[in-house]
This record gives structure tokens, sequence and C-alpha cells, in this order.
């Protein structure tokens, strides 16, 4: 299952087409923010085996490969924009901001994953519900729980909730 949000619905139905998958965009904005767009993906991840979510400003060609095929079943995967970044010092000072905001040290890999791809199996979909509650994320290593625990406090901060009775524990 292939996921979109509005935009480029011509192009990417047609690469869902190629790979075999089924294609749904969403078109019509439900949420205050626009961020929190994509959380609307949640009922599609749980009621397919894998779901693919390409955000409305992602360009796909004939030459992308079926991300069914390059990301293996029980991962959840992002897009790595470092090596298209023209520069990296914005990276760096939006991190130590929300670092700094929540207290924890300096983070300076070279890796942006980018939110606008993700892949993602029915195990994993919750990374798509918005948040009611607290959360926790656990399971075995390698699973994705801190690709997940990202994608949560992105949401609380969007929400204007980070930092409010949480807790964030990273081995």
């Amino acid at each position: 299952m292939m996921v979109s949000t509005n935009g480029m619905k011509r192009i990417m139905g047609m690469y869902a087409k190629r790979i075999g998958a089924d294609f749904v965009a969403i078109t019509k904005s439900a949420q205050d923010w626009w961020g929190l767009e994509k959380f609307r993906v949640h009922p599609f991840a749980q009621a397919y085996e894998r779901t693919l979510y390409v955000d409305a400003d992602v360009f796909l060609t004939e030459e992308t490969p079926d991300l069914f095929e390059v990301v293996p079943a029980g991962h959840v995967a992002m897009h790595d924009d470092w090596s298209q970044l023209p520069s990296f010092e914005w990276v760096f000072e939006e991190r130590r901001n929300i670092l700094q905001s929540q207290e924890l040290p300096m983070d300076n890999s070279k890796s942006v994953l980018n939110t606008g791809v993700v892949m993602c199996d029915r195990k994993h979909a919750s990374i798509w519900n918005p948040l009611q509650q607290g959360v926790i994320l656990a399971d075995e290593v390698g699973l994705g729980k801190t690709i997940e625990a990202g994608l949560v406090l992105c949401q609380r901060w969007a929400e204007k909730r980070v930092g409010h009775e949480q807790c964030t524990a990273i081995p």
C-alpha cells in the first residue's frame, strides 16, 4: 500500500502501478497544522501488511526502485537526506535547539532522516497514531523504536505538549 498527501498524484500513481502497490492520495486537509496531515496514514498502516508513505514534495522518477523490495520486512525506514543537503549549519542548529529544550546532549551525527518517505510494517502502524495519552515503545533490538520515538517527539512538539510529563529513555 502506498499513501501520499495531496500533490504529485499522477506520478505517484504511476509509480504505485509499476511496483504493484495500491495507491491512496490523502487530498483534503483535515488538521489544524499541516505537519500533522501525515498522521492520517494510521488507518492505512493498520489495514495493510506494509505501507509506504510518500510526501507530496517527493519526486519519484522512472529509476526509483521498488522500495518494498529495498526495505526489508520488519523494519521502519526513512530516507537519509544528508548527502543531498547543500549546507548543514541549519541541521546542527535545529538539533541543538531541540536537544537543549529537552536537556539532552548534542548529537553531531551526519544523518537527516526525512519523514516524507517512510516505509513501515503493520506492527509499526503506531508511528502514525496521534497520541491521546502517553506512549511506551518497547520491542526487540533494531525494530525502529528510536525512529518511532522521534516521530512521537515531533508530534508532541507540534501539539505544543513537549515537556509535560515526558520521559525519553535511549539505551
